[in-house]
Order: C-alpha cells, then structure tokens, then sequence
C-alpha cells in the first residue's frame, strides 16, 4: 500500500517523461520540489494545489505543487497551463 504522497511522486514523474521525456530520480525530484517551494505561484487551484513555473536543465517547466504535502503532483505543458479544463 502506497501513500498519497508516493502516489503523488511517481505520477510527477510518469507526466514528466510522458509531456517533457525527462527522467529523474529522487534526489532531482526533491531538488524540484525545494524550487517549486520558492517559484512564483502561477495560480492557485485551492487552498492546498497551486501551479507553478521552474527550471530544470534551461527547461521551463509548469508544476502542480502540494502545499500540504510539499510534493509536486503532475506537471502540464505550456498548452495545458493556457488553457485549462
């Protein structure tokens, strides 16, 4: 049985491959997290989930960020982030 926290690291990391063919391991993964702590929020979901824009290898790349968790849940393209569902 996983937690939703584990749940959350391995479908940023599934989303990330898939949208930007990057693939990372648990320290780049927290290393991510610390940034998105410290980026601009973009917009916010809800009082917890909030989007946000980092760099990773000269590559900008938007996040959804647990606050309560400090994880990062999925990641979107530019597209996505424009023009959301």
């Amino acid at each position: 049985m996983h937690t939703k926290s584990e749940n959350e690291a391995y479908h940023f990391k599934l989303r990330l491959q898939e949208r930007y063919g990057l693939h990372i391991n648990r320290k780049i993964y927290r290393e991510m997290c610390q940034a998105a702590r410290k980026a601009n929020i973009l917009r916010n979901q809800s009082l917890r989930i909030s989007v946000r824009k980092i760099e990773y290898i000269g590559i900008e790349i938007y996040v959804v960020y647990d606050k309560q968790r400090k994880r990062l849940v999925t990641c979107l393209t530019e597209d996505q982030y424009d023009n959301p569902k």
